[in-house]
């Protein structure tokens, strides 16, 4: 199946990047598989990452987060109808603060 996934990189900092990626399709570990298909694993993924460069960072957890979701439902989405257009925003993302 197709997969198609916009991304925008925001900071590098000692090669690593901080990105922010927008899902245009809604696949199963789409994130972490379409990086690390291009050779850009996430930091701290043990099953599509780099567990040696996990180790050498200390990192024991993805870094990754969901930190806005918007609703847009383009179909009529049910019971969860009273959601569209609502958005909810994360503001105090753990990993950021190494960057």
């Amino acid at each position: 199946k197709t997969i198609v996934t916009k991304y925008r990189v925001l900071k590098e900092k000692n090669g690593f990047s901080l990105v922010e990626v927008d899902l245009i399709t809604g696949r199963t570990h789409q994130i972490r598989a379409h990086f690390a298909s291009i050779n850009h694993p996430l930091l701290g993924d043990g099953k599509y990452g780099n567990n040696k460069i996990n180790k050498e960072n200390n990192i024991n957890h993805q870094a990754l987060c969901a930190y806005k979701l918007i609703f847009d439902f383009k179909t009529d989405a049910g019971i969860l109808s009273y959601l569209d257009k609502k958005e909810f925003e994360v503001r105090n993302v753990d990993f950021l603060k190494q960057f």
